[in-house]
C-alpha cells in the first residue's frame, strides 16, 4: 500500500516487510487456543514485549501453569519461521523441553500446513512462470496491481 502511493506521488514512508513485522510484534497479542476434532477454547491472548522466542515461550509457559494444560497437550502447530522451528532456540523446541522437565510427554510439533502450501506453491510459481515473487507482493504477468 505504501509502495503503491508512494508511486503515485504521495509523499510516505515505506518500510521494509520486517520493520513491519517488528512493529506488529511490538503491538500484537498472541492467541492461545486449544482445539480438537470436537471443539475450540481460545484461552487467552498474551500480550508480548517483543517477538523473540524466549518472550514467546514464557508467555505460554505461564498459560500452561495456569490452566494446568500439561497433561492435555499433545501437539503444537505453528508456521515454519526459524523463531518458531529453529533446532535449539525455536519456541517449539523450547517449549518441548519444557514438557519433558515437568515429566510430561513431548507434544509433537505439525507445521501449519497453510505455509507449507504457501511455500509450495511460490516454488512452482516461480519456477513454472519464471517470476520472483517476494510476499506481499505478486510479480505474475496475470497479476495487475489494480487487483491488488
Amino acid at each position: 500500500m505504501c509502495r503503491q502511493l508512494s508511486g503515485e506521488a504521495i509523499e510516505i514512508p515505506t518500510p521494509s516487510q520486517s520493520a513491519i513485522h517488528k512493529a506488529i510484534y511490538a503491538r500484537a497479542t498472541q492467541a492461545v487456543v486449544l482445539k480438537n476434532d470436537a471443539k475450540e477454547v481460545k484461552l487467552t491472548g498474551l500480550k508480548l514485549k517483543d517477538g523473540k522466542a524466549q518472550t514467546i515461550v514464557e508467555g505460554l509457559q505461564d498459560v500452561l501453569e495456569e490452566f494446568n494444560l500439561r497433561g492435555s497437550i499433545v501437539m503444537i502447530v505453528a508456521d515454519t519461521t526459524s523463531m518458531n522451528t529453529g533446532k535449539r532456540t525455536g519456541v517449539v523446541v523450547w517449549l518441548q523441553e519444557k514438557f519433558e522437565e515437568k515429566c510430561h510427554p513431548k507434544p509433537k510439533f505439525i507445521s501449519c500446513q497453510n505455509h507449507v502450501l504457501d511455500l509450495f506453491i511460490w516454488v512452482v510459481m516461480d519456477n513454472e512462470l519464471h517470476g520472483s515473487t517476494k510476499s506481499p507482493n505478486i510479480e505474475y504477468f496475470f497479476v495487475f496491481d489494480e487487483q491488488l
